[in-house]
Order: C-alpha cells, then structure tokens, then sequence
C-alpha cells in the first residue's frame, strides 16, 4: 500500500536495521581484538613467569636451572595458575628434537617460527593455538632449548559467542522498540490528516461553510490545508452564486409569467374590442423574455471553457461609434450627449472583435439606461485603457462591490423588467476572456456622482 506510513516504515526501518548492524559488527570487531589482545598479555605474562621461576631456583647451578627436570617443574607450576584454563607447551633441543611435551597437547606438535611474536596453529576444528617462542638460554647457541608456549582460544570464543548473541538479541529488541515507537509516533502524527480525511468525506454540497484547523496540524501541511480551505471558500461562493442564480431566474421569469397569464385571463373573462393592445402586451413580456433567454445562453456560452479568441486589428473609434448609433432611438429619447473625441482616430487595439463588442454594447447600453435624460456620456482613451462614463444616481461604493453579480440591479424591488440585471456580467466576462480586466469606480464631480467603467486591456 502507497501510504505516507508505510513508506516512512519501509525507509526508516531498514535504515535502523543498517545503521545498528554496521554498529554491532564494529562493536564485535572491538571486541574481539580486545580478546586477543587479553589472549597475548596471558602469554607474555606466561613466558615472564617461567622465566623467573628459572632464574629465581634456590640452590641449583645454572646448569641444574636450566636442566629438562627443572623446565618440566617450573612449567607444571605455572599450569597451576588460575588465570590459565589450560597451558600447552613443548621443549626441543638444539637438535629440533623434542624432549618434553605438555599432556594437553597428545601427539600434536607446534610449528616452529622464529621471532617473538605469537602466532598461531590449529588444533581442533573449533579451537586455535597462539604460540610463543622462547629460548632457554637466549645468547648461547650450544645446548639452547626451544620453549614454545601456547594457550587456546576457548575462552575467547566463548566470550566473543556470548557477545555476538547479546548484540544479536538485542538488535531485535532494538528494531522491535523501534519499530513499535516509529509505528505509535507516525500514528500519532498522522492523526490530523486521517482527521482530515474523514472531514473532506463527510463534506458536500450543503455544509461547504466548514473549514479545516490549519493550526491542528503539522507545519509541513498547514500550506496544503490554506490552499484547501481557499478552494473551499471558492466552492462555497461559487455555490452561493449558483443558488442565488438559481432563485433569481425563477423571480425573473415568474414575473412576466405571471403578467402573460394575467392578461390572458382578463382577455378570457371580459372580452373587449381592444384586444390588440392585449396582444401587444403579451408581444412585449414574450420578448422580455426570448431577450433575457438569448442573454442567458451568451452567458453560458462564455462561461465554457472552450472559448477560442480570434484576435485582430481594431479601429478603436469608429467601432464605438457603431455601437453607439445601435443605440441611437434610446439616446434621442432621452436626450444624452455621446463624447466621443477624446479618442484618437488612429487609436487601435488587437483583440477579439466579437467579444469586444459584446463588453462594449453591454456597457453603453447601461449607460443609455441609467444615465439621468440631458445628460452627458463620455467615451476615453489612454494607453491601455478604454473607458465609459456617465452621472448615476444613487449608487454607493458598497454597490460596487456586487454590480458585477448576475441579476443584481440596484431596483432592489426590480420593478424594471426591460433590464435582465446581466450585462455587466457579461462585460466583465468578456474582459476576463480577452485576458483584460473591467473595473469600476465613482468619482465626484459638478454635475453629481459619476461612474467610471475601465476596460484595461492587453498591449
């Protein structure tokens, strides 16, 4: 299994698992040279003992000292030490012939090598004899004995066996105190993301208000817990916007509904000679509506993901003007003044043509439709920018912050019905995809508060 456990497991274990072994070989590898070491101070402290046991023998000549009978007392005498579990050792002659030999020995004879230094010899297939050399007298040649001294390995191998099954047993505990508190720790750590998981389960559509506790976790996935709860809040208002959608589509269309119904009823009931204008008004709230459909699948169609911009050259001045003379009955009803020569000429943009004028006929015809009559609207240009303005009244900052949602009107009982409340939403769409931005602001002036569109556009 893929988990985050079972992968800190698979590494840190086998990792312990190393680490203790390279340590436990060292530890042994120590040990064992402390044995031999231990093993040649027995030798040496051998050898001195034979050596002043020779010397210090009240009575005797030099040549009843260094005599076999002699030899053979002095080392019978140190086989009784304490410290020595079992002395080997052979005398040969200057001849190389042997004239004693220890019991422990039987019918093995030790190799002979020159020097002082211990080596060793087999002796069974388990025990191994270290050997050191000494001769009897050391500066005469004529009659010299070789004394070789040996002692075996028993009690090192004991030693080291009992050392090597400690290390072994206690690596296995090690590992399995090791793995137990790894597995307790890694349990205890994970907790908060097994938490959290069992959160994000339990969470829908309907309780998208709760949040993780960022501070519950560890500091490694607190970054990851924001960015989740931020995806969250964006749900959750997306779902908001869709709810709200939602009802006010249903208010929208029940009203002119509820208006065709009405006048079809009264037509029913009390018929009269006038039934033309009842027509005429049921023409009207059907067109309110196929133009509030219409608008609602332009919304949809930009709100898809596969929109593709068809970029090309844009003179910006008479493109406006052409969206404005489409408007030309309303403003001549209501009186406005379109200024439009603060734009240069020779003033261009490349962009998408079609979603330029869908942004642009949206934002003038709001103009037309909220612009006091005899007012004046004006159309600018700067590097980057294209903008609208016009006086408004009424408006605050706090509807700025949601003249961009869709149905919102500032006809907080929407007794307009020529005006879907979708516009604006679609401009800023259009901006959105054209890789623009479309913002808004009031400013002061003489004649009142004014509205500022901004088109910034890419260069």
């Amino acid at each position: 299994m893929n988990s985050l456990r079972n992968q800190l497991l698979g590494w840190l274990l086998p990792s312990f698992i190393a680490l203790y072994t390279i340590a436990a070989v060292s530890l042994y590898q120590v040990e064992k040279a402390q044995q031999y070491e231990k093993l040649d101070q027995q030798l040496r402290h051998v050898v001195n003992m034979m050596r002043s046991e020779l010397l210090r023998s009240p009575g005797k000549s030099r040549e009843q000292r260094l005599s076999i009978e002699n030899l053979q007392r002095v080392l019978a005498l140190v086989s009784e030490d304490e410290r020595i579990n079992t002395l080997y050792y052979q005398v040969l002659n200057h001849k190389k012939e042997l004239v004693l030999r220890s019991e422990s020995l039987a019918e093995v004879q030790l190799h002979i090598r020159p020097g002082p230094m211990m080596y060793t010899q087999a002796y069974t297939e388990d025990l191994t004899l270290y050997i050191r050399n000494v001769s009897i007298p050391e500066r005469r040649l004529r009659n010299r004995l070789v004394v070789s001294i040996a002692l075996d390995n028993a009690e090192a191998i004991s030693k080291l066996s009992q050392y090597k099954q400690l290390l072994i047993l206690g690596g296995v505990v090690f590992c399995l105190l090791f793995a137990l508190i790894l597995i307790f720790v890694l349990r205890k750590t994970l907790r908060p993301v097994e938490n959290l998981a069992q959160l994000a389960a339990n969470m829908n559509a309907d309780n998208l208000s709760q949040r993780f506790a960022a501070n519950a976790m560890p500091s490694e996935i607190r970054p990851f817990i924001n960015k989740l709860n931020d995806l969250i809040s964006r749900l959750d208002n997306s779902f908001a916007r869709e709810r709200q959608f939602s009802n006010d589509l249903a208010h929208e269309m029940r009203t002119p509904l509820a208006a065709i119904r009405s006048v079809a009823e009264v037509a029913q009931k009390w018929p009269s000679d006038n039934i033309n204008d009842e027509l005429a008004d049921i023409e009207l709230l059907s067109k309110q509506m196929q133009n509030m459909v219409d608008t609602l699948l332009t919304l949809a169609r930009l709100d898809s993901d596969n929109h593709k911009l068809e970029e090309e050259n844009i003179a910006l001045a008479p493109f406006l003007q052409h969206i404005v003379k489409l408007h030309e009955k309303a403003i001549l009803t209501k009186q406005l003044t379109f200024k439009l020569n603060e734009i240069d000429a020779d003033a261009s943009l490349h962009t998408d043509k079609n979603l330029f004028h869908i942004l642009w006929s949206n934002l003038i015809g709001n103009a037309v439709s909220y612009a006091p009559n005899g007012t004046q609207v004006k159309l600018m240009h700067t590097v980057g920018c294209v903008s609208i303005c016009n006086v408004c009244d009424g408006l605050t900052e706090a509807d700025l912050d949601n003249i961009f949602e869709r149905f919102w009107r500032h006809d907080s009982a929407r007794t307009n019905q020529a005006h879907s409340g979708l516009g604006l939403s679609i401009a800023k769409r259009c901006a959105q995809l054209m890789q623009g931005q479309l913002t808004v602001e009031l400013q002061q002036h003489e004649s009142g508060t004014q509205i500022y569109f901004h088109f910034f556009y890419k260069k």
